[in-house]
This record gives structure tokens, sequence and C-alpha cells, in this order.
């Protein structure tokens, strides 16, 4: 069972550079290599969380005139493993505080939506596949159409020929995005490093079968029917026996409408008129053997 992949593009790539004073401009490196492709770049050198939230509200602003921005991050990132909670994983230089990706979304997220839900975002840091913590539950739409990242920590020779192989795949040779993705993985030069692709969709979708699995029918869902049972007997409170007898087929109407609540609103209808692919299939939700690109 095949769950697509969604639709992106981008008119040009918005060059993110947040980097320590002694670090290579990496960024202005990439601008000048797309530039030989004759793709239209805009850097950006940034020093601070707040010079990053103010291109990315420019960028918003400029959608109708510009066009749809490929935001690409040119910075450090810390691994979510090492911190106490993984959304607390940030990019940005030991100069400055950083900017936590969970934060990053919520300024990614009105950008994708003026972009019609097509943006690509490029995380090229140590770590950068983070990005995908700026997806947030009940909190707003959805950051990305898709995100590209680091799964691991990078060397910088692999970094750079990667992002070079990726951008040469999608821009020169006019790829597709997963093939693209290939390429740039076999850039890689150290045993372990990983390059990773996600559709907003697919992340969507694995955050919704967390709660689905949690409230699935048979001995999860009878035992939060027995918890409930309980905290309202507790409470001194006489529960009739239909109201027993209903409390499984309750939860689980529950359950299904909070999944429904969570996909609508990070999809809502405009991206779902849209794009197809924003359309949820109830069977992604149920079935444990889907497959993702």
């Amino acid at each position: 069972m095949l769950m697509p992949l969604l639709k992106t593009s981008f008119n040009y790539v918005l060059i993110l550079e947040w980097l320590d004073e002694e670090d290579r401009r990496t960024g202005k490196e990439l601008q000048g290599f797309l530039e030989k492709f004759g793709v239209p770049t805009c850097l950006a050198q940034c020093r601070s969380a707040a010079d990053i939230r103010e291109v990315m509200r420019r960028a918003r602003q400029h959608v109708a005139m510009s066009g749809i921005p490929l935001v690409h991050i040119e910075s450090h990132g810390s691994d979510p493993l090492q911190t106490s909670d993984t959304r607390d994983a940030q990019f940005g230089t030991n100069a400055a505080p950083g900017l936590a990706w969970a934060e990053f979304g919520q300024h990614l997220a009105p950008l994708n939506a003026a972009c019609g839900f097509e943006l690509l975002v490029v995380a090229a840091t140590c770590f950068g596949y983070a990005a995908i913590n700026g997806m947030k539950v009940f909190q707003h739409t959805a950051p990305f159409a898709a995100c590209v990242g680091f799964s691991t920590k990078i060397g910088p020779g692999s970094l750079h020929d990667s992002m070079k192989e990726l951008y040469r795949s999608m821009c020169h040779r006019k790829e597709p995005l997963q093939d693209a993705i290939a390429a740039a993985g076999h850039e890689l030069r150290e045993p372990g490093e990983s390059v990773e692709l996600i559709g907003s969709t697919i992340y969507a979708l694995r955050i919704m079968r967390s709660v689905y699995n949690e409230y699935r029918e048979g001995a999860n869902l009878s035992r939060q029917a027995g918890e409930l049972l309980k905290d309202l007997t507790d409470s001194g409170v006489e529960v009739p026996a239909q109201v027993i007898d209903e409390m499984p087929t309750v939860l689980a109407r529950n359950r299904d409408a909070r999944i429904r609540q969570m996909w609508n609103l990070w999809f809502p209808e405009a991206a779902q008129q849209k794009h197809e692919a924003y359309r949820l299939n109830w069977e992604w939700v149920e079935r444990a053997d889907f497959v993702t690109p």
C-alpha cells in the first residue's frame, strides 16, 4: 500500500547561512554553485534566531512577487538524542543561542500555506532531519510539504558533496526528488552517515498511528476504558451498566475524531482541494502494512 509523496516546487533557493565566524562561508559557496546552473538564489547571512525569523517573515510576504522558495539551512545542528526532549534539538552557532527546530516550524507553517503547501525544506546541518520536529499537534498547519535532512552527524566533506549532488540532480538533471536524495546519499563518505527525505503526510501519519495504536480496539482500548471507569468510581460517580458497556465504542469514536481533527488542522480544506494527496485515506491509519517512499 503505497502512500504518495507530495508535490514540491520552488522558484528560487533561499539560503539561510548561520555560521560561526571561523567557518567556511558554505552558504555563499552554495549560492555560487547554484548560479552556475541558472538557479535563482537569495542568500541571507544570519547572526541570530531573530534574523532567521525576520527572513522567514519577508519570504512569506514576498511569495506573490518572488514565488515559492526552497528553504535551505546552512548551519550547525544538535543531536536530538542528546537533549532531555527531542523537541529541544536546535540549529545555530556556538556564539549565539540557537533556534529550536520545533519553534522554526511556527515560521515555516505560514510560509508553507502561502506557498500552496508545496514548500521544500533542506536542512544542511548535523542531525538536520530533526527539522521534522517543527510539525506540532494542534498548533498550526503543516510546516512543509517535504523535508530533507541528515539523520546523523555529518562531516564537512560529506555535507558539501552531497548537497551539491542533490541540487545538481534536481536543478541540472531535472530528476525527481527521491532520485536526487539517492544521488546525494552516494556522496556521503563516512560509514553511518545518512540523508533522509520525508513528506509531511507521511510524518503526520506516523504521529497519528501512535495515537491510534494507543487506543486500538482490543486490549489497549479495554484498558483505557477500565482506567476511565476506575477514575470515575474512585471519584464517587455511579456509572450505569449501559455506559460501561458503551465505553470502548465511545473511546474509539473519540479517537477517530481526534485523528481527523489533527489531520484537518495540518492540511486544511484549501490544501486538500488543491492536492489529492492531502486528503486522508483512513486505510493508512488502520493498516499496519502501509509503505512510504
